[in-house]
């Protein structure tokens, strides 16, 4: 096998791998947000709220935006 397959197929599994953890990720925020849905205040309102007050950086815990793979 060529070094340049070599490289593909390690990108490629890598690539595979984050798509898997992604995915946790989106199937965890989801049923978070399914759950705290009847709960919410704001969403239950009725009245439309500022996008600001909706997705406060401070509302929300953030675990993944500390990440070492999403630092630059």
């Amino acid at each position: 096998m060529s070094k340049e397959s070599e490289d593909l197929e390690k990108q490629n599994a890598a690539l595979r791998k984050e798509i898997k953890q992604l995915t946790e990720e989106l199937k965890y925020f989801t049923s978070v947000l399914s759950s705290h849905e009847p709960l919410c205040s704001v969403l239950a309102s009725g009245t439309p709220s500022p996008p600001e007050v909706v997705y406060s950086a401070h509302a929300f815990h953030q675990p993944h935006i500390s990440s070492p793979r999403f630092q630059p």
